[in-house]
């Protein structure tokens, strides 16, 4: 158990991560969404959000609610469009789905995000359907979208672009007989054959 936490293992590291994680939308958030979006007690997220503010990494609105700091804007400035800051908004925003599935179903949850010809697959590192789900404790995978059930599905939903590698079979004279390749766009599935 790190420091006075009530969840083994998260450091003061991981909930100020979290806390700043809350502002990838960029909007403005009270102190109370805060705790709630980084699953922090009050007291906790308003010691470290004043830390924060301290050294200018948040700040105050004039409604009392925080903001993210100049230092942290002129960072993200740089990255706005970029597709790191779009997967960690894709990956924060489904956070809460994850878990919701999981406990719903007591089933293991995945999340493929489509990144060019590769899945980014995320997975939590516990089984454990009642602990929440959290960025951290996320294994993560990259591999080729045809490889993966995920990246099929992304795939066969996907609007039409040319996805194909050196390697993609995309026509019936480079199939085996046996097993005549299904349109995705017209069955809305992807398949695989060994």
């Amino acid at each position: 158990m790190a420091g006075n936490s009530t969840d083994p293992g998260r450091s003061v590291t991981s909930k100020v991560t979290a806390i700043l994680m809350v502002f990838a939308d960029g909007d403005v958030h009270t102190l109370t969404e805060i705790a709630a979006y980084a699953d922090l007690p009050t007291s906790t997220a308003h010691r470290l959000a004043s830390e924060l503010v301290a050294w200018r990494l948040l700040e105050r609105s004039e409604e009392r609610s925080y903001r993210i700091g100049l230092p942290l804007r002129m960072i993200a400035s740089e990255y706005s469009e970029s597709e790191v800051c779009s997967t960690t908004q894709t990956v924060m925003r489904a956070l809460p789905v994850l878990h919701e599935l999981s406990r719903a179903t007591r089933s293991e949850v995945r999340l493929g995000i489509l990144r060019g010809s590769d899945v980014l697959t995320l997975q939590p590192r516990t089984n454990r359907f009642s602990e929440r789900v959290h960025a951290e404790g996320l294994v993560h995978g990259v591999v080729p979208s045809h490889a993966a059930a995920s990246g099929k599905a992304l795939l066969a939903f996907s609007p039409p672009s040319p996805r194909h590698t050196s390697s993609t079979v995309s026509s019936r004279p480079g199939c085996p007989r046996s097993h005549p390749i299904p349109s995705p766009r017209r069955t809305s599935c992807g398949a695989s054959f060994r």
